[in-house]
């Protein structure tokens, strides 16, 4: 048994490093993308120190620091894949380096002969990252279900449950039961194949779902009802609707010239009224904001659309709606993570596998 789980946690490594690779070589910078190469680090350094061990030498500190982007990262990870447009915040960063820090600590102060004087310490710093761990770990699950299941796809809704079903196995497995329950009475080398079975079954259920995400990526700004102010009355929120309609039917983002005072226009209301609908009734930052939502959706499916691969991005740009290619690729990275032409060969290089609804 000890041998099968060893074949499979180097197959694993040999997963995270491919990813890795794979992250390098076309040049992924999204939040999706850079917080699950980091992760993989993590995942690979795990399995490394409970395959080769003591053989490590000298490596072993680092790989045992590197192995926090495991629980670290779950979260970031999580937030790409079920929250349109997420970025890594302050918030993240302290969370990430709370469990980061104590394991940096430790090795410190291994390294430095202190461990004896900062016992203490040490378990102090132990707990918290627990508490940090533990944390992040149901911020992850909660990432899948935080928006809701009722305006999803069917697909969308069946990613969701299977990240739920195969994260929250695995976790209530290692971190509740090896960790702070059964795990005594089980036989070593059970509670080691549990692990790897834990964390092969991590890797295969997120790569599917970062592979399909990457051919259906979440639309943000997507025309549908979007959260309304607490101050905004029921005439504001029914012009924002009617707003909508006029934008969404008859395409009126597709003017590059389109402004606030023609939709009042066409909508027979004053100016500074449509402005209000579009911030309190519709909960929207501002006009601009609020029509790039409707070109980014139409690139997009413009980008992933194989009859026009060989259209280039400048015109699929003007054709959305953009004036010029400037304002298309930041509002583009924006809203989706990531630059017109990494999602057109994100999108593009996928499989055809599992159609949208």
């Amino acid at each position: 048994m000890p041998e099968i789980a060893n074949a499979l946690k180097i197959l694993i490594i040999l997963a995270c490093l491919a990813w890795l690779g794979r992250t390098l070589v076309k040049r992924q910078s999204g939040t999706l993308h850079l917080s699950w190469a980091i992760f993989c680090v993590g995942m690979a350094a795990v399995l490394a120190r409970e395959v080769w061990g003591d053989a490590l030498g000298a490596v072993e500190p680092a790989l045992r620091i590197a192995g926090c982007a495991t629980c670290g990262l779950f979260w970031v990870v999580a937030r790409a894949l079920f929250r349109p447009g997420a970025r890594i915040g302050f918030a993240q960063i302290f969370v990430v380096g709370m469990i980061f820090f104590p394991t940096i600590f430790d090795q410190f102060v291994i390294v430095t002969g202190l461990d004896t004087v900062m016992a203490s310490t040490m378990l102090r710093l132990d707990n918290l990252q627990l508490l940090f761990s533990s944390t992040v770990l149901v911020l992850a699950l909660w990432e899948a279900v935080a928006q809701g299941f009722t305006p999803l796809s069917t697909n969308e809704q069946r990613l969701r449950v299977a990240y739920l079903a195969s994260a929250g196995l695995c976790i209530s497995t290692c971190a509740i039961v090896l960790d702070h329950g059964a795990a005594q009475d089980l036989s070593p080398e059970l509670v080691d194949a549990i692990q790897a079975a834990c964390a092969a079954l991590i890797m295969v259920t997120l790569t599917a779902i970062i592979l399909y995400r990457e051919r259906f990526p979440l639309p943000v700004g997507k025309a549908s009802p979007a959260p309304t102010r607490a101050n905004a009355d029921e005439s504001e929120i029914e012009l924002g609707l009617r707003l909508r309609r006029l934008v969404s039917e008859e395409q009126a983002y597709l003017d590059p010239e389109l402004k606030v005072a023609d939709l009042a226009h066409r909508l027979n209301e004053p100016e500074y009224r449509v402005s209000r609908a579009i911030t309190a009734g519709l909960g929207i930052r501002n006009f601009n904001r609020f029509i790039n939502g409707y070109r980014i959706e139409a690139a997009c499916a413009a980008l992933a659309d194989p009859d026009r691969e060989r259209q280039s991005i400048l015109s699929i740009a003007l054709d959305s709606g953009f004036a010029s290619i400037g304002p298309f690729n930041r509002a583009f990275k924006d809203r989706t993570g990531q630059t017109p032409r990494q999602y057109r060969l994100n999108v593009q290089s996928q499989p055809q596998g599992l159609a949208a609804e």
